[in-house]
């Protein structure tokens, strides 16, 4: 190699790595992007969610727990989204970056509810749940608490409800 042989490739080098600089930068998701096209599903298929995810109803609560002998909150999520093929983070405050946040009146079976954790002047994620059913004047949600694996109704339970931070919709049905 000569001086000039190298300077040329130390260029190119430089040439390629500002290259893949700008591809990164320009691919990188948007935290307000729309819902991720790996998540559109059919109604049947997040029917079968819920129902697998209600057939764990009664399991104890582990912490960092992710299968049947003991699920956290977002451990239940994991494995139940896993055992349908929808990858999804295992922490928490990692789920809040799918979808776009819903408004508490536009609540939709699918949809994540975020809660503060133990610490109610907090106002970092410290919980999940899903909601299971929208009924009249509330919704009934699936999580992993103290007391195992349970369906609560959000109106009926005030720790959540001065817990509550936001919903997200990250799924999109369709039908089939």
């Amino acid at each position: 190699w000569n001086d000039e042989c190298l300077g040329n490739f130390i260029i190119e080098i430089f040439f390629l790595f500002f290259i893949l600089l700008f591809l990164n930068a320009y691919s990188q998701d948007s935290p307000e992007k729309e819902i991720d096209s790996t998540f559109i599903i059919s109604e049947s298929k997040l029917d079968s969610i819920i129902e697998f995810g209600l057939k764990q109803i009664g399991t104890k609560y582990v912490y960092a727990g992710t299968s049947p002998s003991g699920f956290d909150c977002s451990g239940l999520m994991y494995y139940i989204f896993k055992k349908h093929q929808i990858k999804v983070s295992r922490a928490s405050r990692l789920l809040t970056t799918l979808g776009k946040k819903t408004a508490l009146n536009e609540i939709k079976k699918g949809d994540f509810l975020f809660f503060k954790g133990r610490n109610i002047s907090s106002s970092r994620v410290g919980h999940v749940s899903l909601c299971v059913e929208v009924t009249k004047d509330s919704f009934k949600m699936l999580h992993a608490t103290d007391r195992g694996v349970v369906v609560d109704t959000f109106n009926e339970i005030s720790y959540y409800q001065k817990r509550f931070l936001f919903a997200k919709r990250f799924l999109k049905i369709v039908s089939p």
